[in-house]
């Protein structure tokens, strides 16, 4: 009905030029000054840096495709896409320090070790902070913030498990029953960093922790959330400490919001370390 209304009322009894100009702010103030930077500065003859200059690498040889509008709304979804999921994994990871303090004072120590107090961690830090890492891999494992993949389509027909699927059958992996199969991650419902380091040490990959989903199709921001993650945990664990407030305990459980694993509502008492 509201669309049948717009056609023979005025625009403005619906506010309707605020809340264009309020979706288009990030596009027109945001993202279009950086993609105008990035085209007087590219050079098409050079390895591209970043995003933004292989699609414009890509824009030359094919310009009705690969257009601006089209970079712009990529550039969006990049960040839209990843904001939730990002900001939950932090919350499950703030919700794991306070219900792990021995888990905190390590990632401090590595902190205190590698970085100190001079200058703010950087994301080439994070080679050399092993439990750090490891506790951000356990903290996706044990969160299961999407516990299940985006849709894909069958292209043909193929056998799996001693199934016949079909082409064009709709498959969804479901990657929380993987993060929590006891043969790939023995006592799945323990919160355990160390499952991720070797004997001496070192971060210990697993195939079979997939946050960001897996194959061709996987997160395109993956490299990003990664960083974000680790440069927010180390800044905040480099100056404060955090704990529940005096009394409370959090069972580790979640809640499902609209296919994002959230763990329950708790509170955070920060104290300055330094």
């Amino acid at each position: 009905m509201v669309p049948w209304l717009l056609k023979v009322l005025p625009r403005s009894l619906f506010r309707l030029d605020e809340v264009i100009e309020l979706f288009d702010y990030p596009k027109t103030h945001l993202i279009a000054p950086v993609l105008e930077a990035h085209r007087r500065d590219f050079d098409p003859t050079s390895e591209p840096r970043d995003y933004i200059e292989c699609f414009l690498l890509e824009q030359r040889s094919d310009p009705q495709r690969f257009t601006d509008e089209v970079l712009a709304r990529s550039i969006g979804d990049m960040f839209s896409a990843g904001s939730d999921t990002t900001s939950t994994t932090l919350r499950w990871a703030f919700c794991l320090l306070c219900a792990r303090p021995e888990a905190q004072r390590r990632i401090q120590a590595e902190i205190d070790q590698v970085v100190g107090t001079s200058r703010p961690p950087s994301v080439a830090d994070r080679q050399q902070m092993p439990f750090t890492e490891a506790f951000l891999m356990e903290t996706q494992r044990f969160g299961d913030i999407v516990p299940m993949g985006v849709t894909h389509s069958a292209e043909q027909e193929f056998e799996l498990g001693g199934y016949t699927i079909p082409r064009g059958a709709i498959l969804v992996s479901l990657l929380g029953a993987i993060h929590r199969d006891p043969a790939h991650f023995p006592e799945p419902e323990q919160f355990k960093p160390e499952r991720f380091l070797d004997k001496e040490g070192r971060v210990r990959p697993s195939k079979a922790l997939m946050p960001f989903s897996v194959g061709k199709r996987s997160c395109l921001g993956e490299a990003m959330a990664r960083s974000e993650l680790f440069l927010f945990l180390t800044c905040a664990l480099q100056r404060y400490s955090f704990a529940f407030p005096a009394g409370f305990q959090h069972d580790l459980s979640s809640s499902d919001r609209r296919g994002v694993t959230t763990p329950k509502p708790f509170e955070v008492v920060p104290t300055r370390r330094r």
